[in-house]
């Protein structure tokens, strides 16, 4: 019996530090200040932290932007990969994981993402399908047009041009202009919206086909959550 216990205990030890560890891959949604001190410093949004291949990478640059990294399980820290600086981390079950940077006053908030949607296409033939098109979205509500022409916002922070300008009609006749860009990971693709230049929404493309995509939204809020499909005619 008092075998049986200690035999139990240490299987659920075992468990426990499982859970403690992060699995899979992880989007980043979120910057926050760690402390109460004024201000901290803002790390771009949209990085996938991968602790399958132990790589971090950034669904707006380009694949060889690639950044390998190392995790101390036992210390709770995460360090790039021969670097000399640790962060500690904390896993809250498996809804989110924060990275904390003392000396910028940061907390990058990240949560799950799953890999389970594989499209037969490219990332090119994916952006040509969308280029200079109009679509439809919550209910009508929204009218995207997706240009060709670059976003200068953020070409001379990352040196590259991904991001195109997205311009949008709502309901009441409103116009807005922001930007788009597609980010991949493993085949899987995510398209992602920005509206006014401020705030990105980020969509896991369920399905692609000529005159519908079916998207599901994994960063959004406000008028950006109702939007789970875009379609060519209403």
């Amino acid at each position: 019996m008092k075998k049986s216990l200690i035999l139990l205990f240490l299987f659920i030890g075992i468990i426990s530090c499982q859970e403690n560890k992060p699995k899979g891959v992880w989007l980043k949604i979120k910057n926050k200040a760690l402390t109460k001190k004024n201000g901290f410093t803002y790390y771009s949004m949209n990085s996938i932290m991968d602790f399958n291949k132990f790589e971090r990478t950034n669904l707006l640059l380009t694949k060889d932007s690639i950044k390998y990294f190392e995790v101390n399980f036992k210390e709770k820290t995460i360090s790039k990969k021969g670097g000399i600086n640790n962060f500690g981390f904390k896993l809250y079950g498996k809804d989110s994981l924060e990275i904390y940077y003392e000396e910028d006053n940061l907390t990058e908030v990240f949560i799950p993402i799953y890999l389970n949607k594989k499209i037969l296409l490219n990332k090119r033939q994916i952006v040509e399908s969308l280029i200079n098109r109009e679509f439809y979205s919550a209910n009508g509500d929204l009218k995207l047009n997706f240009s060709e022409s670059f976003s200068n916002e953020n070409s001379f922070e990352y040196g590259i041009k991904n991001e195109r300008i997205l311009k949008t009609q709502y309901l009441n006749n409103n116009e807005s202009t922001g930007f788009w860009y597609i980010g991949e990971k493993d085949r899987n693709f995510f398209l992602i919206l920005n509206f006014n230049f401020f705030e990105e929404s980020v969509y896991h493309i369920e399905t692609f086909d000529k005159d519908e995509i079916k998207l599901k939204g994994i960063n959004t809020k406000g008028i950006s959550d109702k939007i789970t499909n875009l379609k060519t005619s209403l």
